[in-house]
């Protein structure tokens, strides 16, 4: 478990409060006494880490997890949060997973356990279902390849049978059998899908990624993932019927695929031109009603009908996208509180945020941050939340992504920023 810092008044420096995982203590400088309460870190005035504390104390590799730590404007006490869930509540699944992890090094973690965002990128993305199943298996380490019966114990032969010179893994039969290399070559694909010293994880990243960009023409981008699974099925016709195919065949077979999907996939979802101007309309920013403001919020993990006022600003990195997403909403309220609104519809992108502010229910990751929320709302007469999809709130994404290349912390506009124009002219003129 992770101590969760409130206070700071019952957490001492030697506990494992770190948001790493698994979670562990700050590297201290080695004069630092590992007895001292966390809140030695806190300047009590602002009720935030004290950076000069934190140089005279902690190693300067760990300054920038400790200011990942969202503390609360009122003091709370300190708590225990699960890290292996996102919301920090403990579950079985979250156990077990701490517990084949930590004391059996033959057990591998699954890969998407720790990166929810390729598990979102692979479930949200076009490709038929049987694909989007089978690269989260790959994904989760569930494949049948020879390395994940060995890790189960199940006594296979563990070379791969393309080249019988190396243990077949999900990396080596994708990626890096020289049979695998020799249809990437063909495909005229990025080198980058064969480098050898990048792992599993980082190459379904890339192949997502590459998935993904627009710029690049969509059967050129599809390509590469119906190789991975033009692979998988030579692979299993030299293994369960001693068929070996060219290599130039695999390739060719990936490239019907190719058309053979966009083909089907355009038949059944090209639109009229009437549905695609309404669905652009519905995606479009919204004015608020008569007597109330609409504020659109937005973060970058790593605002009207008229605009009336905006702002960016860059805080130290929270652990998360859901904790990013959060500070900007308080942001959000404590500048609307300022600026003297009262009744204020505040947007957002990111539909997990809504339902922990709908539902009141939530975990020890957001408690802090929830409760500072729920702490500014009582400023004002009514107040809504709503959840829209990014294309609505361009202005709002746009702020955030423009703050990380700043070179100042905060930037204020009390008229419309030239960056923004285009922007809101299209949101006024829809």
């Amino acid at each position: 478990m992770q101590h969760s810092i409130g206070d700071g008044t019952t957490t001492v420096l030697s506990d494992n409060w770190l948001p790493t995982l698994p979670p562990r203590l700050p590297r201290l400088l080695p004069y630092t006494n590992p007895t001292l309460p966390v809140n030695v870190l806190i300047d009590r005035s602002t009720n935030t880490w004290d950076a000069r504390v934190l140089a005279y104390l902690i190693e300067q590799s760990d300054i920038s997890f400790i200011k990942k730590l969202y503390l609360p404007p009122i003091p709370a006490p300190d708590g225990f949060l699960c890290p292996y869930t996102t919301d920090g509540n403990y579950t079985v699944k979250s156990g077990y997973h701490f517990i084949t992890t930590n004391h059996q090094p033959d057990v591998i973690p699954p890969p998407l356990a720790s990166s929810p965002e390729l598990t979102k990128q692979i479930w949200s993305s076009s490709l038929p279902p049987k694909l989007r199943h089978f690269f989260w298996r790959m994904g989760s380490r569930i494949l049948a390849v020879k390395e994940n019966f060995h890790h189960r114990h199940i006594p296979v032969d563990p070379m791969c049978a393309l080249c019988c010179n190396e243990e077949e893994t999900s990396n080596h039969v994708f990626f890096t059998c020289p049979y695998a290399q020799q249809v990437w070559r063909l495909s005229s694909c990025p080198p980058s899908f064969t480098d050898q010293g990048t792992n599993m994880l980082d190459k379904l990243k890339l192949l997502f990624d590459y998935l993904n960009d627009d710029r690049i023409p969509k059967e050129q981008r599809l390509l590469p993932v119906w190789i991975v699974w033009r692979l998988w099925k030579s692979r299993n016709e030299v293994l369960f019927s001693n068929k070996v195919n060219n290599t130039q065949d695999v390739i060719t077979k990936a490239r019907e695929d190719v058309q053979e999907w966009i083909s089907s996939t355009q038949k059944i979802s090209t639109p009229s031109t009437t549905t695609q101007r309404t669905n652009l309309m519905r995606t479009q920013w919204r004015p608020p009603g008569r007597g109330w403001i609409k504020c659109n919020y937005d973060a970058s993990h790593h605002e009207g009908h008229v605009l009336l006022e905006a702002g960016m600003g860059k805080f130290e990195g929270r652990s998360s996208v859901i904790e990013s997403e959060l500070t900007a909403l308080i942001w959000s309220l404590q500048s609307c509180s300022a600026l003297g609104y009262k009744r204020v519809i505040f947007e957002g992108d990111n539909i997990s945020v809504l339902k922990y502010l709908n539902n009141g229910i939530y975990g020890p990751w957001f408690t802090h941050l929830l409760s500072t929320i729920d702490a500014w709302k009582t400023s004002f007469t009514s107040i809504r939340f709503a959840h829209v999809k990014r294309c609505s709130i361009s202005c709002a994404d746009l702020l955030a992504k423009k703050a990380i290349l700043s070179p100042t912390d905060w930037n204020l506009f009390l008229s419309c920023p030239p960056f923004l124009y285009n922007n809101v002219f299209l949101d006024n003129n829809q």
